[in-house]
């Protein structure tokens, strides 16, 4: 292992390529975002007649004077070039995570450690033990799987955010009302958790009772409001009820035009007949008012 660390040191220098930053501290990128490696061009031996980048001992793309080839889960979401040695890889997943190497034809230019990562979630604050008694603890939760290493930081009802630990004691109830926390991973700050209530401090005691006056005005006023109610509700009513509906009306007025336009009655005609010719009328005109409505 010593002789192949100081081969590849003795290549780099000879060369002029340098390992990749990448070899002490690994990037992180999230699921489903872009990954783009780009070394130092400046480093590379000229002329580059090929180019190979690889992933682990798998072949990610390869690069000659025919083309491009790209390779496995790669193909389709992998762009080289040639020029600056770049390589775009779009759509990250889980599964990409790992140690990408670039090779030309004059050696070996540097390695990168690609860690993918989950999007951090909203998480939870929750006591431990459950029931507080004289001292507690808070504890940050959320699923941590795929994240990476995580920060937690904390916050005091309005005040600024911390950095903390995943669980913070208390022993005391004179302190904040209550607590919020959030996860920070190597990409990015989860979103807040809910505020959660000091569960070692005492609720505040409720506000002083209505004085005995604002509980009888506060009655008067209810009572004055229901019988003023009541008085229309009763007026509307019998409203209703005593005016005529339309047709009744339009009835009674085509009745009194056939009573003014028949003929006087003949002085001969004595009461039985005039009575009858009248009921005749009456008749007549009902019907035709109920054969037309």
């Amino acid at each position: 292992m010593k002789l192949s660390s100081a081969l590849l040191l003795l290549t780099s220098a000879v060369l002029g390529v340098r390992p990749s930053s990448a070899q002490g501290e690994p990037q992180y990128f999230e699921v489903g975002t872009p990954l783009t490696l780009e070394p130092d061009v400046s480093t590379v031996k000229k002329p580059v007649n090929s180019i190979r980048w690889k992933y682990g001992t798998s072949l990610v793309v390869d690069w000659d004077q025919s083309g491009h080839t790209y390779y496995g889960s790669f193909r389709g979401r992998t762009t080289l070039d040639p020029d600056t040695l770049r390589l775009d890889i779009d759509r990250l997943t889980l599964a990409d995570g790992g140690q990408f190497s670039l090779e030309t034809n004059l050696g070996t230019v540097g390695t990168d450690e690609v860690k993918v990562i989950k999007s951090p979630p909203k998480p939870r604050i929750k006591t431990q033990p459950l029931v507080c008694d004289v001292t507690c603890a808070l504890k940050c939760t959320a699923d941590l799987q795929d994240l990476g290493p995580v920060t937690y930081e904390w916050k005091k009802d309005e005040g600024e955010w911390t950095k903390g630990d995943e669980l913070k004691g208390m022993n005391e109830s004179k302190t904040s009302e209550k607590f919020s926390c959030r996860l920070k991973t190597h990409v990015r700050t989860s979103e807040a958790s809910e505020p959660f209530l000091n569960p070692l401090k005492p609720p505040k005691p409720p506000g002083p009772p209505l004085a005995p006056g604002v509980i009888a005005a506060i009655v008067i006023t209810v009572l004055l409001f229901a019988v003023v109610a009541a008085i229309i509700a009763v007026v509307f009513m019998l409203t209703q009820r005593h005016a005529p509906s339309r047709a009744q009306s339009e009835h009674c007025e085509r009745q009194e035009r056939v009573e003014a336009s028949a003929p006087p009655p003949d002085d001969g005609m004595d009461l039985q007949g005039r009575r009858g010719l009248n009921e005749a009328m009456n008749t007549f005109v009902d019907f035709m008012y109920s054969y037309m409505y």
